[in-house]
């Protein structure tokens, strides 16, 4: 079990210690791993990747920890379960795990897992990075980073918040966006979103038909806009109900490449690098605990 204490602001100790207990309860021998840094924490994934005494790895966290632990566990079959303990929760979210930490993991008990899809970017200034919900460019990875920031209010809100702060400064971003190699969007767009699962933020479904085992990426578009249209679209992001506004496109490709000038591609939460680049789906390269 990797943990990150800081996860949902602090609030993960006791969630943490009760998900233990209950695996202990359960019969499972957990061996406790917890890194000083993101980097130590890596180093202790890859660790439990390559020890073959280890059946599992389960991440006590939010969905930066599952992102950090996924660059080590991807393509190694060895099942990753969560114990949801993060602000915004979208892996677990997509696979059905509770977030009550018992619950969860009561469900690592049983041990029935799922293969999955993951998405793989690479760039310039990139080296393979995994990543298992959205990746992303333009004013969502700028909301996203607004919401890293902030403390209050809690959950989706959080998010809502954001946007009201990064609303009135943000204007479309020259973009070159190219789907398959071949159909080319070269304009100025708001944000790109790319999902192998439906949801980021804590729930906001910008990809609400994706799926993340049928082998492709959804790409969601929000083409240039005035502020007043943003501000009518942006609300129905939380149940998925904009995909036929005007302005707004969607694709589904297995490779993507995206350019846009002067931003930070995010993914699963947490930036990445300049959104300079190229996505894949790798059918069968994730393996996720669920309920």
């Amino acid at each position: 079990m990797i943990t990150n204490p800081k996860a949902g602001k602090g609030r993960s100790g006791d969630k943490l210690a009760k998900a233990r207990n209950r695996l202990v309860e359960l019969g499972v021998d957990v061996v406790h791993m917890q890194g000083a840094s993101a980097g130590a924490s890596r180093e202790l994934a890859a660790e439990a990747v390559a020890d073959d005494a280890i059946d599992a790895i389960a991440c006590c966290g939010g969905d930066g920890l599952v992102s950090l632990v996924l660059q080590e566990q991807a393509m190694s079959g060895k099942p990753l379960g969560i114990i949801p303990t993060g602000t915004g929760n979208d892996h677990a979210r997509e696979y059905g795990i509770p977030l009550d930490p018992e619950r969860a993991a009561e469900a690592i008990a049983v041990g029935r897992y799922r293969t999955t899809d993951l998405g793989l970017m690479q760039g310039p200034d990139i080296d393979r990075h995994w990543f298992g919900t959205i990746a992303m460019a333009g004013f969502d990875s700028l909301v996203t980073e607004r919401t890293n920031q902030i403390s209050w209010p809690r959950g989706k809100m959080r998010y809502v918040a954001a946007i009201g702060i990064e609303f009135a400064k943000f204007h479309s971003l020259p973009t070159r966006l190219v789907i398959e190699r071949d159909l080319v969007l070269d304009e100025n767009l708001t944000m790109v979103a790319i999902g192998n699962t439906r949801t980021y933020g804590g729930g906001m479904k910008i990809c609400p038909t994706a799926d993340p085992a049928d082998g492709m990426l959804n790409v969601t578009v929000l083409k240039r806009l005035s502020r007043r249209r943003a501000a009518v679209k942006f609300p129905k992001i939380f149940t998925g109900e904009f995909l036929n506004e005007e302005g707004v496109s969607t694709f589904r490709a297995s490779h993507i490449a995206l350019r846009m000038d002067g931003v930070t591609a995010f993914a699963d939460g947490d930036p990445v690098g300049p959104a300079d680049i190229t996505v894949e789906c790798i059918p069968g390269a994730g393996s996720y605990i669920i309920p």
